[in-house]
């Protein structure tokens, strides 16, 4: 009952004193009544009465209006009914026509807390009509005001549409971001005066605030993006917003900065969920197609029902919108080069598979269906004749005309359809093949359907008329549920009456016509008689035909509705808004929206990074920076990404070149605040900042890099000039070198150019603050200020002042970017890239010192990618230069590099790749003695890595390698790492240098360092034997065939009788040929010559070995009367008269003992059965033995030798006196296998 009484003493309200307080308290109370009551119950009577009270002038109504924004409030958070009234209403009073004295700029706050407390996606049909409707159409109208208060609260409209209605008000939302949003953002060019120059600037302001609240929500971005970007009909909207933001970020725009920050920064967030797209149910379209689309469009996305009741689309409507935006650029970038007048856009357009060949059926139909087509010149290509001369576009005429259905159209209707699609040529030879073109397809559909005449109006609603894509239909409309016959006798007919209502239509329209001498009905229809084929059109038909023109003019030269200007919108409203469409929320789209806004944003961020005054902009903008790398990086757009970081890089590089001179000077850790930053101190700030985060970008983006690597080597080679790379400034050696001289050398000069850049420059004290603030701390340019100083001031406590050279090694080493580098990379472009920026191939006559410095570190890095590509590159460049005489430093990395890369990629390589590994060992061999006495030391250290890892499988490359190990030997500097080398390798690897045949190679240089061949050091004589002896010791064991050369080195290397004794004494008969065995006697073993005195021991072991080995070969190839033949005779009388010799000789009785007892051995081999019979070598031995005096006992019987024999005889009971024989005493005979071996 209370509620009633309040709600009656509201209603029942009058007014009639306003100038007294006591009033003005009054009617506060009834406000603050009605507020009450409407807690309770939305009445819109409440409404209706304090809407009166608002609109009363001075404070009274200002009081109403604030009770009046209470009240909009509670009805649309408690959804009363009243919600659609009281929109209904506001929007009313926005008309023009609307008498109200509320102001605009209160009934547009009123609507905007409506809108800010309805539910979001609020898809209610009577919310649709009014906000679609009148309320879209005057706001539109109103944001021509110079109202600035009304101007702000138009565009708080617009951004809240977005959040409530977008579904259904997908055209609307395109007008106002063109017509308002954009066009604020370019004002006149010239104000007439500063007043209209200031009002001009908060208007462009006031733009810029609003379409920063759209750029701060990602969704409402991807909104558009995909709606308007993505869609065939529409323009593209997100684009053109990033794009002009773009434009005042570059013009200095501070506003517009932060916006393009936000829309990189939101597509970075964004591009962390996951694809998916919801779509918004399709509003009934107003046209309908009659044909299926000339060219295959990408299909559209399939929508499903959620488990939760939302629709959304399948898993494949992500790609579906990406290949929608890919045809639509197609169709864009053909449709430009038509509008530009390019003759050949049809071969074009078939490249670009827009159209399927170049007939004049498929380029009619694609002119009819692409909507950005210029109208002009459209009309101008379809009239283009006479058609003996132009068959082409003749023909084009007559297939675009056949994609029009008139069949259900009236005859003024037909015309307005046909001439909306293009503008009028103005010649009349032009005009006349148009219509003669619409006429004869006019009478066709007639003909085949039926139409002309305006019929009953039985129902109310839409026909289905195509009129292309982006086209609205024509209005009025009229439908028909009788269709008569045709009017046109024959399509003349109708061709003379398309003139006649042109004519008609001009004559009822013209402004500059007087009224009383417009045509009348009467003479419009006297004019058009007997023109049917001799007969007269229905009086009734041409009638109803000049009253719809009356009614409505046809447009013969209007453009596009969406870029007609505010008035031609507003004017055509219901056309524009009948070319709705559902409304799409898409995910998962924000790579391709990025790649569409990739090079204006890059343009404008690097605009912000070389001009901002601003700390916090600055800071904001390097992060953004971050985000755009990785964004361009994930999709694969280097190039983009490199121009980004070429941006920073030359900021980072500027400053590096400005602090290199105080590089020793310290810092006095005087903290800089963020708000106190000027002149030199802000340029150095963005400088370290910018250097920092290029480098971290540089480290995690690697595989990236491309052009901007080049920016990156000469910071790198600055850096390096200041001692700030790290390990990166560490050139790679093999472990327990210590620095070459060429490498002091380089090093001493570089030190020297550091003095003389630092003579007279002074300190600067303000980075120290900074640094610890960028570096240790980090900067959070979100904070407030105090905190900032608070953490500066603790920071300066606890952190030492250092070298601005510290600092900015500081920088390199938290980049990571040492570390990337000189790890193995998958990208040839560095690589090449670092073997081209400082090549020597491309060097000029001289070069100094600092460039073979620059060269060293491309080098360097360059090693550690060839793996992943570029090695072409790299042999070529590492073989000129090994081949330099005058940058031994260079020369010297060159040999490190070759030799770790042949350790790390041997194994593993291509066939080629091996050949050309061992090339370049080969080449390291060929360097000049001058350098190459200097590097022996790595070059040995190297080879031993080499050996001891690699798996050779053949002979030759031992021998490459094993060269290049006789090379270094030749220097004392390499010699004892050469002896280590080929140590370990034949104590880890006898099997794998015997089996491959390089234990040859082994024998060869052991043989030179055994011998002193090397400045006569025999300093490694010793281990190069026993090397030997075991690498033949493990040869003769597997029982492989050895030859003469080997042989004979081995012999040359183990000089010593018993060396020589233990090594060939293990040799089997049947390992070496006879021939081999011959070349070995006659010049080794029979030509060892030893003198009397304490050379006793070592002729007794000679005789032995001679002895034990000739019985060997015996064995083997004495059994065959053919096997040995005169070659074995000879050795073996070698044999028999180096035994004489030394029994006859020789001052010590052992010796000649000896020899007695070895030719005593022979003598019962000989005796051997199968050494027996005609031509056998037991007969010619024992004569041998006969003839050099030794007596030989066959058969009991004593066989002595001639006059000369042996000074004393041997044997039991044997006599001796001058000239007296050698007496052989006959023993048993050993074993076949005991005579074989040792």
């Amino acid at each position: 009952m209370t509620l009633q009484l309040y709600k009656a003493a509201v209603i029942n309200c009058k007014f009639i004193e306003l100038s007294t307080e006591s009033t003005l308290v009054c009617l506060s109370r009834v406000v603050e009544l009605a507020q009450l009551v409407m807690q309770w119950e939305g009445d819109y009577a409440i409404y209706t009465k304090i809407i009166e009270i608002a609109s009363l002038p001075g404070t009274v109504g200002r009081v109403g209006g604030e009770g009046l924004r209470g009240i909009c409030r509670t009805v649309f958070n408690r959804k009363y009914p009243a919600m659609v009234n009281i929109l209904e209403d506001l929007t009313s009073l926005l008309s023009p026509s609307s008498e109200t004295t509320l102001p605009v700029s209160m009934v547009l706050s009123l609507c905007n807390v409506c809108l800010e407390h309805m539910d979001r996606n609020n898809a209610d049909p009577a919310f649709e009509k009014v906000l679609g409707g009148d309320f879209c159409k005057w706001c539109l109208w109103h944001s021509q005001t110079e109202d600035l208060r009304v101007l702000s609260e138009i565009l708080r409209a617009v951004f809240n549409l977005f959040f409530v209605s977008s579904s259904y008000l997908r055209v609307q939302l395109e007008v106002f971001l063109q017509s308002v949003h954009l066009r604020l953002l370019h004002p006149p060019p010239s104000p007439s005066n500063s007043e209209d120059f200031e009002f001009y600037e908060k208007r462009t302001d006031m733009a810029l605030d609003s379409l920063l609240t759209f750029c701060y929500e990602p969704g409402v971005l991807r909104g558009l993006y995909v709606n308007y970007d993505c869609d065939l009909t529409a323009g593209n909207l997100f684009e053109d917003v990033v794009t002009n933001l773009c434009d005042k970020a570059e013009a200095g725009n501070e506003k517009a900065q932060w916006g393009v920050l936000a829309v990189i920064d939101g597509i970075g967030l964004g591009m962390q969920n996951t694809p998916t797209i919801s779509v918004s149910p399709p509003l009934p379209s107003s046209t309908t197609s009659i044909s299926p689309p000339m060219t295959p469009l990408p299909p559209q996305p399939v929508a499903r029902t959620s488990s939760s009741g939302s629709i959304c689309v399948d898993g494949e409507s992500l790609n579906i919108l990406t290949e929608m935006k890919r045809h639509k650029s197609k169709l864009l970038s053909v449709t430009s080069e038509f509008n530009n007048g390019n003759r050949n856009w049809v071969p074009y357009a078939v490249e670009r598979g827009v159209i399927q060949t170049e007939n004049a059926g498929d380029v009619g139909r694609f002119l009819f269906e692409q909507g950005g087509v210029d109208k002009t010149k459209l009309g101008e290509y379809l009239s283009k004749g006479p058609a003996e001369k132009y068959p082409f576009n003749a023909a084009v005429l007559e297939h675009y005309s056949a994609c029009f259905d008139f069949s259900k159209l009236t005859f003024d209707e037909s015309l307005r359809v046909y001439l909306r699609k293009f503008r009028m040529p103005g010649e009349a030879q032009c005009i006349d093949r148009i219509m003669e073109a619409f006429s004869q397809r006019l009478h066709e559909c007639y003909t085949r359907g039926g139409g002309g005449e305006v019929g009953r109006r039985e129902k109310e609603g839409e026909p289905e008329i195509t009129t292309g894509e982006g086209e609205a239909p024509p209005t009025p409309v009229r439908i028909r549920e009788e269709i008569p016959q045709n009017p046109f006798r024959n399509s003349d007919a109708a061709f003379i009456l398309s003139f006649s209502t042109i004519m008609l239509n001009t004559d009822l329209h013209n402004e500059n016509m007087k009224e009383e001498k417009r045509m009348k009905v009467e003479e419009f229809v006297r004019n058009n008689r007997g023109i049917n084929d001799g007969q007269d059109l229905p009086e009734e038909f041409l009638i109803n035909l000049y009253n719809s023109i009356k009614e409505q003019e046809i447009q013969l030269h209007e453009g596009d509705i969406k870029k007609k200007g505010i008035e031609g919108a507003v004017g055509d409203w219901g056309e524009l808004v009948a070319d709705g469409g559902g409304w799409k929320e898409g995910e998962g789209v924000e790579k391709d929206m990025f790649t569409t806004i990739a090079a204006p944003t890059l343009s404008a961020l690097g605009h912000i990074l070389a001009t901002t005054q601003s700390p916090q902009l600055l800071l904001a903008c390097l992060s953004t920076f971050s985000t755009y790398c990785s964004l361009s990086s994930a999709v694969g757009m280097h190039e983009e990404f490199n121009d980004a970081l070429a941006s920073m890089m030359r900021e980072g590089r500027r400053f590096v070149e400005r602090v290199r001179g105080k590089c020793d000077q310290p810092w006095r850790g005087e903290p800089v605040w963020l708000d106190g930053w000027e002149g030199d101190n802000a340029t150095d700030f963005r400088g370290l900042l910018a250097l920092k985060t290029s480098l971290h970008l540089t480290s995690i983006h690697l595989p990236s890099i491309r052009l901007s690597f080049l920016l990156l080597l000469d910071l790198l080679y600055l850096l390096r000039s200041l001692g700030c790379l790290g390990m990166l400034g560490e050139v790679e050696d093999f472990e327990g070198m210590e620095r070459s001289c060429y490498a002091e050398m380089v090093e001493g000069r570089r030190r020297e150019h550091e003095v003389s850049m630092r003579e007279g420059q002074d300190a600067t004290g303000w980075l120290g603050g900074m640094v610890k603030q960028v570096l240790w701390g980090g900067y959070d340019y979100g904070s407030e200020q105090a905190d900032d100083e608070e953490s500066l001031e603790d920071s300066d406590n606890s952190e030492p002042s250092i070298s601005t050279r510290e600092a900015i090694r500081k920088v390199f080493e938290v980049s990571g970017l040492d570390s990337a580098l000189l790890a193995p990379t998958s990208n040839p472009f560095i690589t090449r890239t670092l073997l081209s920026h400082r090549s020597i191939r491309d060097k000029a006559e001289l070069v100094s010192w600092m460039w073979e410095d620059q060269a060293v570190i491309c080098l360097e890095i360059a090693t550690r990618g060839v793996k992943g590509g570029g090695w072409e590159e790299w042999r070529d460049e590492i073989l000129a230069i090994l081949e330099q005489t005058d940058m031994p430093y260079l020369v010297e990395r060159g040999i490190v590099n070759v030799l770790k890369t042949f350790i790390h990629l041997y194994d593993d390589a291509s066939a080629d790749v091996k050949k050309d590994l061992l090339n370049l060992v080969n080449a390291i061999g060929l360097i000049k003695t001058s350098v190459f006495r200097h590097v022996s030391n790595r070059v040995a250290a190297g080879i031993s890595i080499v050996l001891r890892t690699c798996k050779f499988v053949d002979a030759s490359e031992y021998a490459v390698v094993l060269k290049l190990c006789d090379r270094a030997a030749e220097f004392r500097a390499g010699r004892g790492f050469v002896a280590a080398a080929l140590d370990a390798v034949v104590d880890e690897d006898k099997d794998q240098l015997v089996g491959t045949g390089g234990w040859r190679s082994v024998v060869a240089t052991c043989c030179k360092l055994s011998g002193g061949d090397y400045e006569g050091d025999l300093s490694y004589r010793e281990r190069a034997q026993k090397m030997v002896a075991d690498l033949w010791s493990h040869a003769v064991g597997t029982g492989m065939k050895l030859d003469f050369g080997i042989a004979m080195s081995v012999c040359q290397c183990l000089d010593t009788p018993e060396l020589l004794q233990r090594a060939i004494g293990s040799v089997g008969g049947e390992q070496m040929t006879i021939d081999v065995w011959v070349r070995l006697f006659r010049e080794v073993f029979l030509t060892r010559e030893f003198g009397e005195d304490g050379q006793e021991d070592d002729r007794m072991i000679w005789s032995n070995m001679l002895g034990r080995v000739v019985l060997v070969v015996v064995f083997v190839y004495g059994r065959d009367k053919e096997g040995g033949g005169e070659d074995l005779k000879g050795i073996v009388k070698g044999v028999i008269k180096y035994l004489g010799d030394n029994a006859r000789n020789t001052r010590a009785a052992e010796v000649a003992e000896a020899s007695v007892q070895i030719a005593n051995n022979m003598g019962n081999v000989f005796q051997f059965p199968e050494f027996q019979g005609e031509g056998g070598i037991g007969e010619w031995g024992v004569g041998c033995l006969t003839e050099e005096g030794f007596a030989v006992v066959q058969e009991g019987m004593e066989v002595r030798g001639g006059e000369g024999g042996g000074r004393e005889g041997a044997g039991e009971g044997g006599e001796g006196g001058e000239g007296g024989a050698a007496r052989c005493v006959p023993l048993p005979p050993p074993p076949l296998s005991s005579q074989l071996s040792i």
